[in-house]
C-alpha cells in the first residue's frame, strides 16, 4: 500500500564546496600582492589543482590563471587555446601556472560565489589540458617528495652529528678517568 507513496524528502544538493575537484575551473581573487594594502585582487578563473582531507578539514591547491599566455612559462603551464578554453567553460584563451598555486580552504572569501548559479565553478577540463594537469600534478608531486627526502637525510646527518658529538665527549670523559686528568 506504501509502496508507491512519492517521497516527500528533498535531497539538497551538494554546496559547490563540497563538490570542488581537481580539474574544476573556479573564479579566484588570486593574491597578487602578499602582505601589501590596496584594493581587493580582481576576480580571474584558476584552476583547482588538487584536493585534499587532511587532519578531517578540506584544502584546496589553486593554480593562478591568465589570459596572457605568452609570458606563462611552459615547464608548468596548462594551456588552453580558444577551442579548448570554451569547452571548459571560459570565453577566452588561458593559461594556468602550475608553479603559482595557493593552498586554501572552500570557504575562503576569494572564491567569487556568482550571485545568479551561487557557485565560482565556472567549468572543467577535459581531454588533452586534463592530461597535462595531471602531469603537472605528478612533477610538484615528485618534486615535493625529493624535497622531503632531502629534508629527512638533513635531519638524520644532524642526529648523526650530535650522537657523534656526544660519543666522542663521552670518550674523552671516559679517558680523563681512566688517565686522571
Amino acid at each position: 500500500m506504501f509502496d508507491n507513496v512519492p517521497s516527500t524528502v528533498e535531497t539538497k544538493p551538494h554546496a559547490w564546496s563540497e563538490t570542488l575537484r581537481s580539474g574544476d575551473i573556479v573564479s579566484f581573487r588570486f593574491p597578487t600582492n602578499e602582505g601589501k594594502t590596496g584594493p581587493e585582487p580582481k576576480a580571474r578563473p584558476c584552476l583547482v589543482l588538487a584536493s585534499a582531507l587532511i587532519s578531517g578539514q578540506r584544502w584546496l591547491t589553486i593554480a593562478y590563471g591568465t589570459s596572457v599566455t605568452e609570458k606563462v612559462r611552459k615547464g608548468y603551464a596548462i594551456p588552453l587555446g580558444s577551442h579548448d578554453a570554451r569547452v571548459a567553460g571560459l570565453d577566452r584563451a588561458t593559461a594556468f601556472r602550475g608553479d603559482r598555486i595557493v593552498i586554501v580552504r572552500p570557504n575562503n572569501r576569494a572564491f567569487a560565489v556568482s550571485p545568479t548559479l551561487r557557485t565560482p565553478v565556472l567549468g572543467r577540463l577535459t581531454g588533452r589540458p586534463l592530461q597535462r594537469m595531471h602531469a603537472i600534478r605528478a612533477r610538484l608531486q615528485a618534486e615535493a617528495d625529493i624535497a622531503a627526502e632531502a629534508r629527512a637525510e638533513r635531519r638524520r646527518a644532524r642526529v648523526d652529528d650530535r650522537k657523534s658529538v656526544i660519543e666522542a665527549r663521552a670518550r674523552a670523559a671516559a679517558r680523563a678517568v681512566i688517565t686522571g686528568t
